[in-house]
């Protein structure tokens, strides 16, 4: 699972999303309807990858 390239490309977007969120989390001037719609492109991205992880399981017999 760790070679497709499409799980990679997943993984790469939530990592920074996560860190666009942690930079608005942090930042001085809090803009929350930014921090929301960054905390829920987190989740959204997070259970894609889960998703992924399940559906892979499934075909490999992996449990």
């Amino acid at each position: 699972m760790m070679e497709n390239r499409a799980f990679l490309t997943l993984c790469e977007a939530y990592e920074h999303a996560c860190l666009r969120r942690d930079v608005l989390r942090c930042s001085a001037e809090k803009d929350d309807e930014t921090l929301i719609k960054s905390e829920e492109e987190c989740r959204s991205l997070e259970a894609a990858a889960i998703a992924y992880i399940r559906e892979q399981r499934k075909f490999s017999g992996l449990r």
